[in-house]
């Protein structure tokens, strides 16, 4: 077979017509960053493994495409863009604070990426290091919504979560870290009876008890989040609510609140984030379009402790949702 007449498999050719509508796209979410005071960062294509090493949350080790040097040093394709902006927070820039970045440029990964089977994806997105106020997340919430509407979708919701309300309730417990990891499985695949069954087997009860059954339908309109003040638990999950309260608040006072919605049994992953984490979802389109949240301590792992926050846009499924939708219309 002639190979030189294909590509590897999960890349793809992007020809003048949606090269254009790519790079307007881009251009577009660009021109927002831009005006929100983030200046754009571009980090090699190249990174040496131990820079992504234990971050599993992030992106699993055998979903890196790894390679040797002449050195005989273990190399990667960059499989994500906010460990690189950490890097470079923690070591050129340590001395700055805070750093707004922006980026826009493309991640690999040696599993094709869910729904459009590419290996290689663009992604674009927004960091604040070294800000640990409740403003930032909310300011970074706002530039993601602002992105997607200026690049012309118009029907979305970001769901909002807080792992510390998760942490916090496991606080009140004794349970082994395995038994608190099985509860956040349940409650992360919305298995209403096994929790229920898990919960009454570890003796929990009180108001740990309902807190706990309800989390996987803690899902809606954020009027929800009043409703949590009732309970009596310890200082950290009620931390947890005023800050994702505070958070909702600002954003909705820049005027994207019709954008927002809640989810507290967003628990999927847990150790990489360490407060509000949030995803965008289109109708119709079952995996998030962007992704993001609070990460105060992967900065530290190069050396340098600081807050930090953003998120990211996976701009090949927003550009295959815009295409879909105009073909809608159109019709």
């Amino acid at each position: 077979m002639m190979w030189k007449l294909y590509i590897p498999d999960g890349e793809q050719d992007i020809l003048a017509d949606a090269a254009r509508l790519k790079r307007e796209t881009e251009n577009a979410m660009i021109e927002v960053f831009r005006h929100g005071g983030f200046e754009e960062i571009v980090t090699p294509a190249l990174e040496f493994y131990d820079s992504f090493s234990g971050q599993r949350d992030i992106i699993p080790e055998e979903n890196m495409m790894k390679l040797v040097d002449g050195e005989g040093r273990i190399l990667v394709l960059r499989p994500d863009l906010t460990v690189p902006c950490a890097r470079v927070a923690a070591t050129k820039l340590r001395d700055v604070r805070p750093l707004k970045f922006f980026y826009c440029q493309n991640v690999f990964r040696s599993k094709k990426e869910r729904y459009l089977d590419l290996k290689e994806i663009t992604q674009a997105g927004c960091e604040i290091i070294g800000d640990p106020r409740p403003d930032a997340d909310a300011e970074i919430i706002a530039t993601a919504i602002e992105s997607l509407l200026k690049a012309g979708l118009k029907d979305f919701t970001v769901e909002l979560g807080q792992v510390n309300y998760f942490k916090g309730l496991m606080n009140e417990t004794e349970l082994p870290f395995a038994e608190k990891d099985r509860l956040r499985h349940l409650i992360d695949k919305k298995d209403f009876l096994g929790l229920e069954q898990r919960v009454d087997e570890d003796r929990l009860s009180g108001d740990l008890k309902k807190a706990l059954t309800e989390l996987p339908a803690l899902y809606g309109d954020v009027s929800l989040l009043k409703g949590l003040r009732q309970y009596r638990f310890g200082a950290k999950a009620k931390d947890a609510i005023e800050n994702l309260s505070e958070v909702v608040a600002n954003v909705a006072k820049a005027g994207y609140g019709p954008y927002l919605a809640v989810d507290l049994g967003m628990v999927s992953e847990l150790s990489y984030y360490t407060g509000v984490i949030f995803q965008g979802f289109a109708p119709g389109f079952g995996t998030p379009i962007l992704s993001g949240g609070r990460y105060d301590h992967l900065v530290e792992k190069f050396g340098e402790p600081t807050a930090a926050t953003g998120f990211s846009v996976n701009v090949d499924f927003l550009l295959d949702i815009l295409g879909n939708r105009e073909e809608g219309n159109a019709e």
